[in-house]
């Protein structure tokens, strides 16, 4: 996706998440070089499958978005069993079936 459009979703998201974070809810920047500057986070990481879609952003300050790497948290779990409209063991055995159960579900950061 080109820097310019990615740069455009990120000031829209960030704008929409009130310039705070999805993770920590921190107040956001947009200076370079900041611990609190905002990212695009993948909320389904490219690793399990996720794509660049706009849909599949959210908003990070760049701490959280270096902690979380590409793990799946028990959130992102609960969150597609309501879009998928499927059980949350069933989410998981999807997960672990595609992934070949090497990767793990951690319970999301506390606030």
């Amino acid at each position: 996706m080109p820097r310019v459009r990615l740069q455009s979703i990120r000031l829209r998201l960030a704008e929409a998440q009130n310039w705070r974070c999805c993770y920590c809810a921190s107040r956001m920047t947009d200076t370079r070089n900041n611990q609190l500057r905002a990212t695009l986070e993948h909320v389904l990481p490219r690793d399990w499958g996720g794509t660049d879609d706009e849909d599949n952003f959210a908003i990070a300050c760049l701490g959280c978005n270096i902690r979380r790497d590409n793990v799946i948290y028990r959130c992102h779990i609960q969150a597609l069993a309501i879009v998928w409209n499927w059980p949350e063991a069933q989410v998981i055995a999807w997960f672990q079936e595609k992934h070949n159960a090497r990767r793990r579900c951690r319970p999301a950061p506390s606030a």
